[in-house]
């Protein structure tokens, strides 16, 4: 029985007219829209592989990246390290079925208790079971830290109110950024003093030879030469800072169009409004007119570059020129080829290949 309680509230009670054999959720907001009927152990099996049918379409409708819980009251599934049972039934059976096929957990058994702490519901016959339960996505295992029920709560049913503490934690991997690897000035070979006097570093530092060395280690070495000889005479090409035709002016120009809004929001008089839309139309120009003056003068320096007869620094500065900005991307492969383009789940795959 569906009953809407306030505007924005909806309550699910089970059992019909009868309110019998299941309990009640109030439900609010969006989440109104994923309340599923839970079948009882007197439901055909028709109505309870209707059930996990459809919690299966629901959970694959639900974003890659969100965290996925499951709260209901399925019976007695004996997973996990301390269940309160030993013995499982068919609905909870196939709640571990569904578990396992969505990479899921029964948090609620993997929580130690006292036994008094760990059942939710007192039957009319004065015995103790643990039917209530919460499933999260192995993902965010860890988020959630507690589920307990509380036996004093009178909530007038004899289903006992259980409490889930959950505390979401948040990657730090990606914030820590990766210092770049300069390049070397190789422009300075052309020089002749510098070539003269990378020959000897170079030599002194492949003097140490040992033939008994594995062949990986010799590579290493002369790996390590090489580095070191450059970095002594010819040294690493300073990096260029990206030209922008955003300067002061352009700060000033902003800085005055967003006071002449705000202005406007406070005094609303015709005088403000015509203020605000001529700053904002003379912002435009300008921002226009600096960007155009960029882009002239890049095209200058290309003529400049392709006339000194360097095709590499032309096509490089070309490309840049025609691709514009790029923002960088992580992505990689998992063991099956699918391509992840997932930030959580490329980092997954690096530590797993011990790249991070």
């Amino acid at each position: 029985m569906v009953r809407q309680y306030y505007s924005n509230c909806t309550i699910y009670q089970s059992g019909e007219e009868t309110r019998e054999l299941g309990p009640a959720f109030i439900v609010l907001g969006a989440m109104q829209q994923r309340v599923i009927g839970c079948p009882h152990l007197g439901s055909t099996d028709d109505e309870k592989e209707l059930f996990f049918t459809q919690l299966e379409r629901e959970y694959d409708c639900c974003p890659q990246h969100d965290v996925k819980i499951v709260i209901g009251r399925p019976d007695k599934p004996t997973i996990g390290s301390f269940s309160a049972h030993q013995l499982t039934n068919d609905i909870g059976l196939r709640l571990i079925n569904f578990a396992s096929s969505k990479h899921m957990s029964i948090r609620s058994t993997f929580l130690q208790h006292a036994p008094r702490f760990s059942y939710t519901w007192r039957s009319p016959l004065q015995t103790c079971s643990q039917i209530e339960h919460v499933l999260i996505d192995g993902r965010h295992f860890s988020d959630i830290i507690d589920v307990k029920p509380y036996r004093g709560a009178n909530v007038d049913s004899d289903h006992f109110l259980v409490m889930v503490k959950l505390r979401q934690k948040l990657s730090v991997v990606n914030n820590q950024r990766s210092k770049p690897t300069p390049r070397l000035y190789l422009d300075r070979l052309r020089r002749a003093d510098v070539s003269e006097g990378y020959a000897p570093a170079l030599g002194e530092a492949l003097s140490y030879d040992n033939h008994a060395m594995p062949l990986g280690d010799h590579w290493r070495m002369v790996e390590r030469a090489i580095s070191t000889a450059s970095e002594l005479k010819i040294a690493h090409l300073p990096r260029s800072q990206r030209k922008e035709w955003f300067e002061e002016e352009c700060t000033r120009a902003l800085c005055e169009k967003n006071a002449a809004r705000a202005l406007m929001l406070q005094h609303e008089t015709r005088k403000n409004v015509e203020n605000y839309k001529r700053l904002r139309r003379l912002q435009t120009l300008f921002f226009q007119k600096k960007k155009l003056r960029s882009e002239e003068s890049d095209e200058k320096l290309l003529e400049l570059i392709s006339q000194s007869g360097d095709g590499c620094s032309f096509y490089r500065r070309f490309k840049e020129a025609r691709c514009g900005f790029a923002p960088k991307t992580a992505m990689c492969r998992d063991a099956d080829g699918n391509l992840l383009t997932d930030r959580a789940d490329t980092c997954t795959v690096q530590r797993q290949e011990g790249l991070i």
